[in-house]
């Protein structure tokens, strides 16, 4: 009975979601007042008013570290980069003409697996699905092939927004942000290659088939683009990783496919000009040391120890905000900044308010007890597997709310827990959790309406579900048989 009671926050903020006539907004609302109540009279830490302020304090300070990632990545990424007509003439001419299918074919891949990611990791909220389709949406493809190739956009999620998401996850586990995600590679690598099935078999469906040899080069740039984004993550952390690795591939994949004039190869990394300066700033930021360490240290705000700290100077989502300022001068651009910054706060501020509530939530069941009791029965009911079960309730709340942040907050410090009560490896169980909760969101319901308004295929979602229902169950397989490895 306790349990229940203790679940029932994360009960009701689902029941509300599923309901589908309250905000998501005011679904976490309500997931928090709920926490705040069965926290005050069930907590087992004497929790009193003056704790629970502190615990939304807390909360709100992860989402004062997390909201210049979001205004920063929409602002540059609406400003710095060509409009879409010139991102699209500039891919497209990317790809051989000496063949029809294989210039279409690889015009796909690189719109999945690169463009798609990298306009994701620079802004979230599914511009990558936007980018994708926005590249592919004039090849002879159905709909709802259409519309799984723009959801394979939506496959490196922990690195989308510029990292938020990870951000969030580590400050619930209280885990270095760095080697959280190092240890979500083993499990994002086998992920990957099931999405590139989802992706032969869909371009096969399509009719856009390719050579042996074709399928084995995909496999190896898919393959060689995750070593890189390994190393760039090591070295620049998830905030900056993708978009200095992935910028550098769809660069590479333009210069070794494409058979344009010296002129225009030029022409067109000039007008990338912004983006490049503002990349590169970020990675000689993050190499050299001595720059790193007084960037870091020169001005480090830190009110919670056991939390992230804010070092402006260092921060990368300030930065983009600053360098979107800094362009909008120079393109004498600067009296519309401020409608900008508007426009930016509209498309972000769902994400952005309920990453507040939900951190807040998260705080109030972790500074009450109530995480560390979920916990606890978790492991006395099921004994070893608890960890194994938590992932996947996380995954249903992901796919339900198109978000690992709420599952990650109610979930992620249980399943530390319940990991240190094991003696198992904290890092990699947290990781497997975020990777349960965040990855899933290829096939939410959230995202596949978006897919079917961008392609007006309203009429094949039906069809988009049957063929995506084995990944899911293939991705959920995959979760489990990493958990059960590690606990065994």
């Amino acid at each position: 009975m306790n349990l229940i009671i203790w679940l029932s926050p994360t009960i009701l903020l689902a029941l509300a979601v599923m309901s589908g006539r309250i905000h998501i907004s005011y679904s976490a609302l309500i997931g928090l007042l709920a926490a705040i109540l069965v926290g005050f009279g069930f907590g087992n830490l004497n929790y009193d008013f003056t704790r629970i302020v502190e615990s939304i304090l807390r909360g709100g300070w992860i989402g004062i570290i997390i909201l210049p990632y979001i205004m920063g990545g929409i602002l540059f990424w609406n400003l710095a980069l060509p409009n879409q007509s010139d991102l699209k003439n500039l891919n497209t001419a990317n790809i051989p003409k000496h063949e029809e299918v294989l210039n279409h074919r690889r015009l796909l891949f690189t719109a999945c697996f690169f463009v798609g990611p990298f306009a994701e990791s620079a802004t979230g909220f599914g511009v990558g699905i936007l980018g994708t389709i926005l590249l592919i949406k004039h090849l002879p493809i159905s709909k709802s092939s259409l519309m799984i190739f723009g959801l394979l956009s939506q496959t490196l999620i922990p690195w989308g927004g510029m990292g938020s998401g990870t951000l969030v996850s580590s400050a619930y586990a209280k885990l270095p942000v760095t080697l959280l995600t190092m240890h979500t590679f083993p499990i994002i690598t086998i992920l990957m290659i099931v999405w590139l099935l989802l992706f032969w078999v869909t371009a096969y469906r399509t009719d856009i088939k390719v050579s042996y040899r074709e399928h084995l080069y995909e496999l190896i740039w898919m393959l060689s683009g995750l070593i890189f984004l390994y190393a760039s993550t090591y070295l620049l952390g998830p905030e900056t990783a993708m978009l200095a690795a992935y910028g550098i591939f769809i660069v590479l994949r333009f210069l070794l496919l494409s058979k344009l004039s010296r002129e225009v190869v030029i022409n067109r990394l000039d007008q990338y000009l912004p983006f490049i300066l503002v990349v590169s700033c970020l990675i000689v930021s993050r190499i050299i040391p001595q720059l790193k360490f007084y960037l870091i240290n020169v001005i480090k705000l830190s009110p919670y120890p056991d939390l992230p700290s804010l070092s402006p100077l260092f921060h990368a989502g300030i930065l983009l905000l600053f360098s979107t300022f800094i362009l909008s001068v120079v393109r004498k651009q600067a009296s519309g900044f401020v409608s900008m910054i508007g426009e930016s706060w509209n498309t972000g501020k769902v994400a952005i308010i309920t990453i507040f509530i939900f951190s807040m939530m998260a705080e109030v069941l972790n500074n009450s007890g109530i995480s560390s009791l979920i916990a606890t029965d978790l492991f006395k009911i099921f004994g070893t597997y608890a960890v194994v079960i938590t992932p996947v309730i996380s995954a249903f709340l992901g796919l339900l709310m198109n978000s690992g942040n709420a599952p990650n907050g109610l979930f992620m410090a249980s399943q530390v827990s319940i990991a240190t009560q094991l003696h198992l490896n904290v890092y990699s169980i947290a990781a497997i959790q975020h990777v349960a909760a965040s990855s899933v969101g290829i096939f939410s319901p959230v995202r596949l309406v978006i897919v079917s308004q961008l392609t007006q295929g309203y009429s094949d979602v039906r069809s988009v579900k049957r063929l995506l229902f084995p990944f899911l169950i293939l991705f959920l397989m995959i979760v489990i048989i990493f958990l059960v490895v590690l606990i065994q």
